[in-house]
């Protein structure tokens, strides 16, 4: 796999993850939420040299943000 197909494979990879963290949290959390939760952990994580295995931890940083905010997401409503 050369340089381009790795960030394409990648950007899949974080575009699938946005999606399914958007369907889990449906009815729970807005999808906008979802995805400005997701896209600062990816360039969080980006930004401190991380590459390999950027997806599972952008998921990992993303869900335990996102848990964080459903209970005053749940209070607000």
């Amino acid at each position: 796999m050369n340089r381009v197909e790795a960030r394409w494979a990648t950007r899949q990879d974080l575009r699938e993850v946005t999606t399914i963290l958007i369907a889990e949290l449906a009815g729970r959390l807005p999808a906008g939420t979802v995805i400005r939760t997701v896209a600062p952990a990816r360039e969080q994580l980006l930004d401190s040299g991380a590459r390999a295995g950027l997806a599972v931890a952008a998921d990992s940083m993303a869900r335990l943000r996102l848990s964080e905010l459903l209970p005053a997401h749940r209070s607000a409503g």
